[in-house]
């Protein structure tokens, strides 16, 4: 019993921890103030083209033109991946220091 009730901690302890993951890896557009869709907690953005509701190349790319027309830079949630769009290539500038 003493068997069981330790493995069930250690694997409610993986689960808080995954969920904790989770949760701040979803925020990582918020915190840098990039215009995103409101990801899920494992899958992201990606559920709908996982489950092929959506194409994962195109259709949450114009998704996302469309609610954010005037928005420079987009972010989006590939399953735990945040990946940055952009879309006015203007907005980049690059110091190079040789």
């Amino acid at each position: 019993m003493e068997v069981l009730t330790a493995l069930l901690a250690i694997l409610a302890s993986i689960l808080g921890y995954l969920i904790y993951r989770g949760r701040k890896v979803n925020k990582y557009w918020e915190e840098r103030g990039v215009p995103h869709e409101t990801p899920g907690l494992f899958f992201g953005n990606s559920w709908s083209g996982l489950t092929g509701q959506e194409s994962m190349l195109f259709d949450w790319k114009n998704k996302l033109y469309k609610k954010y027309p005037n928005a420079p830079l987009l972010g989006y949630y590939d399953l735990m991946r945040p990946i940055l769009v952009v879309k006015d290539i203007g907005t980049i500038h690059l110091d190079i220091i040789s």
